[in-house]
């Protein structure tokens, strides 16, 4: 017999979805990644900005920061210290609210917190 604990906490939905503009990028190594988010409010009263952050980017990859307002949509850019070398990564963007009003309110915890879909990102070499 095995016996495992395991912790689950379970969420209300966000008020708010973010979509990338692709769901998928090819770039050489080297060059700039920018691409357009777009954050949909799900709830009519909500009015807040979203800040955007990347989760666990490969190399030393980071997002330039970035909040949307409800039903925009804004241009984010990547910046490398270094190239990333070629071949498959994720990109995972979260952004991240505090509650404001309506439904969101009555949620518990500091934030409000959704993922955008992964972006499938891949590095071919350089010519």
């Amino acid at each position: 017999l095995l016996e495992r604990e395991m912790i689950l906490a379970v969420r209300g939905k966000a008020p708010f979805r973010l979509e990338p503009s692709s769901d998928a990028i090819v770039i050489r190594s080297g060059e700039k990644i920018s691409l357009t988010m777009t954050m949909t409010p799900l709830e009519a009263d909500f009015k807040g900005p979203v800040n955007l952050t990347g989760i666990e980017l490969p190399g030393e990859m980071k997002l330039q920061a970035a909040s949307l307002a409800p039903g925009t949509a804004t241009a984010v850019s990547f910046d490398f210290k270094t190239p990333l070398p070629p071949g498959q990564y994720n990109l995972v963007i979260r952004g991240q609210t505090q509650p404001v009003g309506g439904k969101t309110a009555k949620m518990t915890g500091a934030n409000i917190i959704e993922h955008a879909p992964p972006i499938a990102l891949t590095v071919t070499p350089k010519k």
